[in-house]
């Protein structure tokens, strides 16, 4: 994808401004998500021929739970 390499540069410049190395799981505010999630890094990948945004997370423990599912062939968080 034409875009792909452009997006990735831009992440990684702006990366370098993270505090420490949860990334962006330094701004979860929710407790309980906060206990489960180390770190949280976007990026962008090449997923069924399309360019989808992407979160690399670092987990203490499993996301699952009652009402949540996450969806790991599709990078997608969602409600059930």
């Amino acid at each position: 994808m034409a875009y792909e390499d452009a997006i990735l540069a831009a992440i990684a410049k702006e990366n370098r401004f993270f505090e420490n190395d949860r990334g962006l799981a330094e701004y979860i505010h929710d407790e309980s998500l906060n206990k489960k999630v180390y770190s949280l890094y976007p990026s962008v990948e090449i997923v069924y021929g399309e360019l989808w945004g992407v979160m690399t997370a670092g987990l203490k423990e499993s996301l699952s739970g009652e009402g949540n599912r996450w969806d790991s062939r599709i990078y997608d968080w969602t409600e059930q």
